[in-house]
């Protein structure tokens, strides 16, 4: 028995329901979500947590006035920077560039200001690590998500209005 003409049968591809080409929204979100660079929030709140780890190391460890104020400026402009790639993953991708360059400035902080405990010194040198890391799992997937085309820039795409 065959449906009627008007209704789509249990073989049609879902990518034929909506009058695109592309599948639908309510039945793939994390698709989309990855296709629009918002995975790329991920790592950019994990990188969030590590500049407040930082922040509150500098103000709990004893450090000297130069080493606190370091980690704080740092831990400070980090933080920011991560809050803002968060929010939109998608604009301004080069962030994530001085991202990197602020964890490489942790890492090589203990040996410019000479941290006079070991602990101390690990702890930023992990810390900047981390958000290297971080930061070049979120370039990655910016960049992946910008080399594609984003599915609400289709014209017959009307699953975005609702």
């Amino acid at each position: 028995m065959t449906p009627p003409r008007n209704q789509p049968s249990v073989q049609t591809p879902l990518s034929e329901l909506n009058g695109t080409r592309q599948p639908s929204r309510a039945r793939y979100p994390a698709r989309h979500l990855h296709d629009r660079g918002g995975l790329a929030a991920v790592p950019n709140a994990l990188t969030f947590l590590a500049a407040v780890w930082l922040l509150l190391a500098a103000v709990s460890f004893d450090h000297t006035a130069a080493e606190r104020w370091n980690e704080l400026v740092t831990g400070t402009v980090i933080a920011v920077v991560a809050l803002t790639r968060a929010i939109s993953p998608r604009s301004i991708p080069w962030l994530d560039w001085v991202t990197v360059a602020l964890g490489g400035w942790l890492v090589a902080t203990p040996l410019l200001l000479a941290y006079d405990t070991p602990g101390e010194a690990v702890n930023v040198v992990v810390v900047g690590l981390v958000v290297i890391a971080l930061a070049l799992v979120s370039t990655a997937i910016s960049w992946r998500a910008r080399s594609k085309p984003r599915f609400d820039a289709y014209p017959g795409d009307t699953s975005r209005m609702g």
